[in-house]
């Protein structure tokens, strides 16, 4: 009884005050909304952070007062402790001051707390001791750690899955425990980069079915998280996780044996090209290789080769903008293993042809037409001369020379001159 009393008359005392101050043209400091929320936080789980905050200022425009600092209280048996909470390894808390220091705000983040620091708080608005309305304006909440014994588990039959392409798998996850009698279970869910795949509903069913797949393509591999959400003290939602990581072995689609030719690509100079590697895998290492006319194989890290892909998975390309002519020779893509080592490697053989390569065999023709036509030429004025007789005098005798019309007969007379 006594108690309440005092109560009342604290409040009695604060409705006065404030009515004088108001009367006065004078504010007061008081917690503004956002006020403090109660806080439910897991017992000592440390990736359970739970944070509220405390605004104060004061309403009245005309005289506002301005608050020197803002602290956190811990309260027992109805009395808060004067000394305000400093940060520990499960409480730390900040303060800042807005509008020209007319608003502070303060913040209470909590994290891997126990039960003994379950109970109500207060935070108080500390105003300039000077002048009238230097009282403590205060707001007071609650903390509620929820025991580890409360909370319901799941467990995943595995946590890795090594799988291969075309083969079918299981994932399974199953409610080990349903908690206290108060947590309310939701839902069980399957879920892969954030999307639900598949969902049970409670009390309707009590075991998230197992999650079929059958790889066909390397997206299918990652992290799966199995998802069951409770209501802890009808009031926090709590979400419970358990993972299972598939991978799919890497593959390769399209390889070329040692003694093989590999595909062929032909270009000319100044025009771009793209080999396209058919291996897949998740997760998975894929390296080009070069090995150039009269040269040796090396892996490929010049900048005038772009290697390029569709994701992480597969779809991997080596892209040439502008190929030249030392571009020629072998190019392999390969699936390398952890240690670095090539295996399954998928050959491409560039041959890069001249942009003016088609008029060589026109020209050679114009050539030999030319050779040609000048032959001909000489050949006719050879023939010209030797239908010609040809006639020498020597003295008093004669000398006639004569060909046949084909060229190859000739005929010799002598005949005794004239005297002339």
């Amino acid at each position: 009884m006594a108690r309440c009393w005092k109560v009342v008359m604290k409040t009695l005392v604060v409705f006065v005050l404030s009515f004088a101050l108001l009367v006065n043209g004078q504010g007061f400091l008081t917690v503004v909304d956002p006020k403090p929320e109660n806080m439910f936080v897991i017992e000592q789980d440390p990736d359970d952070v739970q944070s509220t905050k405390c605004i104060g200022m004061d309403l009245n425009v005309t005289h506002p007062k301005t608050p020197t600092n803002l602290t956190f209280h811990k309260v027992t048996w109805g009395i808060a402790d004067v000394n305000p909470l400093v940060s520990d390894d499960m409480f730390t808390f900040n303060v800042s001051f807005q509008e020209e220091g007319k608003k502070v705000i303060g913040e209470m983040k909590v994290m891997n707390v126990t039960l003994s620091r379950q109970g109500q708080y207060q935070c108080w608005i500390l105003p300039d001791a000077t002048g009238p309305g230097g009282f403590v304006s205060k707001h007071g909440f609650s903390l509620t750690v929820i025991p580890r014994s409360e909370l319901p588990d799941i467990a995943v039959a595995e946590n890795r899955i090594d799988a291969k392409f075309d083969q079918i798998i299981y994932l399974v996850c199953n409610l080990t425990k349903k908690g206290a009698a108060y947590t309310s279970l939701t839902r069980m869910e399957w879920l892969k980069d954030g999307v639900v795949i598949e969902k049970q509903l409670y009390p309707k069913d009590e075991q998230l079915k197992p999650l079929n797949l059958t790889i066909k393509n390397p997206e299918q591999g990652g992290v799966y998280t199995c998802r069951l959400t409770s209501l802890l003290r009808s009031v926090r939602t709590y979400n419970l996780t358990e993972q299972v990581t598939v991978t799919v072995a890497p593959k390769a689609f399209a390889s070329t044996k040692p003694d093989e030719e590999g595909i062929e690509i032909v270009r000319k100079k100044g025009e771009s090209v793209r080999m396209k590697c058919e291996h897949k895998g998740n997760p998975i290492s894929v390296g080009w290789d070069r090995e150039p006319k009269n040269g040796q194989r090396a892996p490929i890290n010049d900048s005038h080769y772009q290697l390029v892909s569709k994701n992480a998975f597969e779809g991997f390309e080596l892209v040439i903008d502008e190929v030249q002519y030392n571009d020629r020779g072998d190019y392999f893509c390969c699936i390398k293993n952890a240690t670095g080592h090539s295996r399954d490697c998928q050959k491409y053989t560039l041959r890069v042809k001249d942009p003016l390569g088609y008029l060589w065999p026109l020209i050679g023709i114009i050539v030999e037409i030319i050779v040609l036509i000048i032959i001909l030429v000489i050949y006719e004025k050879c023939k010209k001369k030797q239908e010609d007789d040809c006639d020498r005098t020597d003295g008093n005798t004669d000398i006639t020379y004569t060909t046949s019309p084909s060229g190859d007969k000739a005929s010799l007379r002598l005949r005794k001159g004239t005297g002339q």
